[in-house]
């Protein structure tokens, strides 16, 4: 006769898993809820919390916008009346230099809102960058209002 193994070998395979304690658990709450407040001060303090926005009033004030340029990131000046628009894609802004659209320099600018200028004559500092319709092309670090 053959002994019946399958009650010995379920018993053995098959386990209550053990129940927590409250304790376990407000532990573990605790610790995702500590991680999660130290990933959120990293990124406060690693984001630079300097306030990099200029405000409108700002400029009316100083006339002159994105103060800390470094002049040899933004190397080439330009002068003009800004307008909005670009050219196919390529700026968001362009520069009135005189002489019609054949002259006009094409901006953009990811450090400021250039917006804030239109219908002014304005100095810019920026670089020129590489374009496929634009005559020129150019990312704006600096405006200044000249009138």
């Amino acid at each position: 006769m053959e002994e019946d193994t399958t009650g010995d070998v379920e018993q053995k395979i098959v386990r209550q898993f053990p129940v927590s304690s409250r304790r376990t658990i407000l532990a573990l709450v605790v610790a995702v809820a500590l991680v999660a407040s130290a990933g959120v001060a990293t990124g406060w303090f690693l984001s630079g919390t300097g306030n990099r926005e200029v405000k409108s009033e700002s400029v009316v004030a100083s006339d002159a916008q994105g103060e800390f340029v470094d002049t040899e990131a933004f190397p080439d000046v330009a002068e003009g009346i800004l307008r909005s628009g670009g050219i196919d894609d390529e700026g968001t802004h362009h520069l009135e230099r005189g002489e019609g659209p054949a002259q006009y320099a094409y901006l953009t600018s990811t450090v400021m809102d250039l917006g804030v200028f239109e219908g002014k004559k304005v100095k810019v500092w920026g670089k020129t960058a590489a374009a496929k319709k634009a005559g020129w092309l150019m990312e704006v670090g600096k405006v200044s209002i000249i009138e």
